[in-house]
């Protein structure tokens, strides 16, 4: 400070467009659930991760290895006050994983499955199938699963920014951690040559730029990443309903899955608020929202003689002599040879009608149930529970 009197000259004030000061945030902004604080390298053992002091970079008083898999997260802020040190910010986490979370266990059907170690309140297998970036983040947070943030993947700059909310015509609007940066993008807008009419009240239209001034925003805010490229084999998302359901005709919202089941989330009828809804119920119940964009192609259809003919009073069809023109005198029926007897069949599945009046909000879809008055909880979703006559 003597220094800037008497040469009459200023340091610099710490910028929020600096990206690499990653220290300075608030502590509710830290990644907590990371095994290792800054400067401590973390080491794979049996029961966890052990934390080893990084000496090309960490000066604290803290020298020893230490383990923080029982610490709460003010037991993890009071030992980095202690050390000096700090845990991650994770103000936006544009990249966790790909397939599963950190030592999580890819399964054969595509589940992942936690370590042994992991003593978080979800359950210990999770399909993560669908789930974009930061609806990893949020989950690891609600399961406290482990995880690490990183920018290195290929950003989508078709899209806003991570937790920037999407408008209508492709308006985008900040999160309050980007405030600081809107008169950053309005100077962008301006050396661009774009007019201020881009902006629309608080959001902004990330349209009329290009890629490099949308790289030169993401680089000089550092609470400002867009988000990574999602491989989700160009499903369509903006249908209403999965593949094979049906619009309900009594609220026009909720779907219908063919057969009804209320002892089944994945059989209920639904009511999706938004696509993240969508994509959770696809992740939880492994089912394919849509074909694939590239496939929605009219093709003709093509004819098959062999099938087609009267069809008897059971449902089958006549055989028809196609060589000669004329019906055969003699008619058969078609059968599948797999085709199993009335007995061999087994009762057929009831097909239950949900009233769209009885609804139950549960996380994160609408789950709309049936009138009966044994309920239970199961798994976070609203299961119904039917008493045989004569049960407790």
């Amino acid at each position: 400070m003597l220094f800037m009197e008497d040469c009459n000259v200023k340091w610099p004030c710490k910028s929020s467009a600096d990206k690499s000061d990653l220290s300075f945030c608030n502590n509710a902004d830290r990644n907590f659930l990371q095994p290792c604080p800054e400067n401590f390298l973390r080491h794979k053992q049996d029961s966890g991760y052990v934390c080893v002091p990084n000496f090309a970079g960490y000066m604290g008083p803290c020298n020893s290895i230490v383990s923080f898999e029982n610490y709460s997260k003010e037991s993890k802020m009071l030992w980095a006050q202690t050390c000096g040190t700090n845990w991650p910010c994770m103000t936006v986490c544009p990249f966790l994983f790909d397939k599963c979370p950190m030592d999580w266990v890819q399964a054969p059907d595509g589940a992942c499955e936690a370590p042994a170690s992991y003593k978080g309140p979800c359950e210990k297998r999770i399909h993560f199938t669908y789930y974009t970036q930061e609806m990893k983040r949020k989950k690891c947070i609600e399961c406290d699963i482990p995880f690490e943030c990183t920018s290195e993947c290929n950003k989508d700059y078709d899209k806003c920014p991570v937790l920037w909310k999407s408008e209508e015509d492709g308006y985008c609007s900040p999160h309050s951690g980007s405030l600081n940066c809107v008169g950053l993008l309005i100077d962008i807008y301006k050396q661009a040559g774009n007019p201020q009419s881009e902006a629309k009240g608080a959001s902004f239209y990330f349209g009329s730029l290009s890629q490099a001034s949308k790289k030169l925003f993401e680089s000089q805010c550092n609470t400002v990443e867009f988000p990574c490229m999602e491989n989700d084999d160009d499903i369509n998302w903006n249908l209403n309903c999965p593949v094979g359901w049906t619009i309900s005709s009594e609220d026009l919202r909720s779907c219908q899955p063919p057969i009804i089941n209320d002892d089944d989330v994945c059989k209920s009828q639904v009511a999706f608020n938004n696509e993240e809804d969508k994509r959770a119920f696809a992740s939880l119940c492994q089912i394919n929202w849509s074909a694939p964009l590239s496939t929605l192609v009219s093709k003709p259809v093509e004819k098959k003689l062999e099938n087609d003919g009267p069809i008897t009073d059971l449902g089958h069809l006549h055989a028809i002599d196609t060589t000669s023109g004329i019906s055969s005198n003699h008619t058969k029926t078609i059968e599948k040879k797999d085709q199993k007897s009335p007995e061999q069949r087994g009762p057929k599945e009831k097909t239950v009608h949900i009233k769209a009046a009885n609804t139950s909000l549960v996380s994160p879809y609408i789950v709309m149930s049936g009138s009966h008055k044994h309920r239970r909880p199961y798994k976070g979703f609203l299961r119904e529970m039917h008493l045989l006559p004569g049960s407790t």
